[in-house]
This record gives C-alpha cells, structure tokens and sequence, in this order.
C-alpha cells in the first residue's frame, strides 16, 4: 500500500488517499505498513483506499467515523 495523498486533522488522525496493487490481506488500522505513513499515524474518516487490481471483490474502501477502513 502507497499512501497518495495526505491532509493532517488532529492529533494523529490524517485524512488519506492510499492506493494498493492487490487488497490486503488485513485492512490498515493505522499507518503502519503504509509506504509514507508514520506506524503512529490514525486514519480520519473519509479516508480513502483503492485497490487497482481488475479482480478484487472491493476496490473502493472508505475509513468511517472512527478511523476503521470499511469495504464499500
């Protein structure tokens, strides 16, 4: 996962476009393992995460109020 684009909101939490060539086998709760990001960084709601791969069941991932990204 490539983080793209980045806007700070508060404390920890960054509103975030993440872009990744194939879906994660576990869903980023935080920066960690996110080229880019801080481990210590959250995800503010309405981040995003898109997933390039022609065959994924989800492509379009959006974090909601609590910073959990959730498939759409």
């Amino acid at each position: 996962m490539k983080l793209i684009e980045e806007t700070w909101k508060t404390g920890t939490a960054y509103e975030v476009l993440l872009v990744a060539d194939k879906t994660p086998a576990a869903l980023p709760a935080s920066g960690k393992d996110v080229d880019g990001m801080n481990d210590a960084h959250t995800f503010a709601p309405m981040s995003v995460l898109y997933v390039v791969d022609p065959a994924a069941a989800h492509k379009f991932y959006v974090a909601d109020e609590s910073g959990r990204v959730v498939g759409q």
